[in-house]
């Protein structure tokens, strides 16, 4: 596919393997991952839609490179209601299993077998984490990987203040923990689109999203562009003073741990010198 030149490349990575450019967006998560992908086999969460496509793209680009493997995993939530929904998944499981295909890694299908329907977001989100954690053991999988942005990560944190929260649960999703990764936790809805714009990549819109039913989808296409309308620059500032919030947290958690541990150090030396 063909790229844009005005948004296609930043920079050209010399790594011994090749010196080729890399796109912006691509050349941010080498920077910032390259240590944490090398050697893993990543089980990668696709469900079709413009972000998880995005990302499998960047790890096709970045795998010789940093040294790393990965297998791609469609989530089918089962039995819908609305027929609409129910064949979408059907059609979205065969778009992803065509892009793993395409870029020659392996496909996981996971499916729900009931007839039982999952309808709120946290039962689905449940749902998913659950089968891909058993579809990591299966496959012997380092880590699990999600598509989540820095708009994703703003509206979870909106979603615990709703909900209920303290200033710590304003952490919400990091960009790793544990055996879960997020390589694009630090990027942008609309960077992500150009991103797939300037190499014309095709991906699948989830009619779901658009359903302000949900209540994240009604913060997303309702509540967040009325308070943008209403007090211009109004969204970003809220961004940005959860984040400092947020980061204020990590901080002090950070410096009680280091406090402990100088007191524990502290202890131990002064026991040490007593029993001198």
């Amino acid at each position: 596919m063909k790229r844009k030149s005005k948004t296609s490349v930043t920079a050209s990575v010399s790594d011994g393997i090749s010196s080729t450019k890399l796109a912006r967006l691509e050349f941010r998560v080498f920077r910032r991952f390259k240590e944490q992908l090398a050697g893993k086999h990543l089980l990668v969460a696709c469900s079709g839609g413009r972000d998880s496509v995005a990302l499998v793209e960047i790890l096709s680009r970045l795998q010789s490179r940093c040294g790393f493997t990965f297998a791609i995993a469609y989530v089918n939530h089962g039995f819908s209601s609305d027929l609409k929904v129910s064949r979408y998944r059907q059609k979205a499981a065969r778009f992803v299993q065509r892009l793993a295909k395409a870029h020659a890694v392996d496909f996981v299908l996971l499916a729900k077998d009931s007839k039982t329907e999952l309808k709120s977001e946290a039962e689905m989100r449940e749902f998913r984490h659950r089968l891909l954690r058993q579809a990591q053991r299966h496959l012997r999988c380092t880590h699990v990987v999600f598509a989540h942005h820095a708009d994703d990560l703003f509206e979870t944190r909106l979603l615990r203040l709703i909900r209920g929260t303290g200033a710590f649960g304003l952490r919400a999703m990091q960009d790793i923990e544990d055996d879960l990764m997020r390589p694009l936790l630090h990027e942008s809805a609309n960077e992500i689109q150009e991103y797939v714009n300037s190499l014309g990549i095709r991906f699948l819109n989830d009619p779901s999203n658009r359903d302000t039913r949900y209540l994240r989808n009604w913060l997303r296409h309702k509540w967040l562009s009325q308070l943008e309308a209403r007090q211009p620059g109004g969204v970003q500032a809220l961004k940005r003073s959860l984040e400092m919030i947020a980061s204020d947290v990590v901080d002090t958690s950070a410096t009680t741990e280091n406090d402990k541990k100088a007191s524990t150090f502290d202890r131990i030396r002064f026991e040490s010198s007593s029993l001198a």
